[in-house]
């Protein structure tokens, strides 16, 4: 890339990864081939986004693809943060493109939700093995050593 600082270069790049999967996602394959994955088409273009967001992309379609891409890729968690973070960019008095983009954050943002208890769930595991690491580290050295030696229980 001859600009890497440049957002709009960042986002020129993440709407070509993102043409280029909805080609493949149109494909719909034949007797010769299957039909194509574009997960890793969608994946470069939502890193992209997020990149140009980085260094400073504004503008509502911009945060619009990496929820709309979010979605397609199932990063759900993404999905609900990037649609909520566009709903607050909605524009007050949306064009009708504007007005069906608001309806399908609405959609990702419902389908998507429903799987945020097991990101919760996921969190409080997390939050207890650092409880655990944090209490093993107040352990004495021989005992740790000990616990080493014998192996878990």
């Amino acid at each position: 890339m001859q600009h890497p600082n440049d957002p709009a270069a960042w986002v020129q790049l993440a709407q070509h990864y993102e043409y280029e999967g909805d080609l493949v996602a149109d494909d719909p394959g034949d007797e010769d081939h299957r039909p194509g994955d574009p997960t890793s088409w969608y994946e470069e273009a939502l890193d992209s986004f997020n990149r140009a967001i980085e260094l400073g992309a504004r503008g509502f379609d911009v945060h619009f693809s990496r929820a709309e891409l979010a979605d397609a890729i199932g990063q759900n968690r993404d999905a609900v943060i990037f649609a909520q973070e566009t709903l607050r960019l909605a524009p007050g008095n949306p064009t009708p493109r504007e007005a069906d983009q608001v309806k399908s954050l609405h959609e990702i943002f419902s389908r998507n939700v429903n799987d945020l208890p097991t990101f919760q769930e996921q969190e409080k595991r997390e939050q207890e093995h650092k409880i655990r690491d944090r209490r093993w580290n107040h352990l004495p050295r021989t005992v740790r050593r000990f616990f080493d030696a014998v192996g878990n229980w």
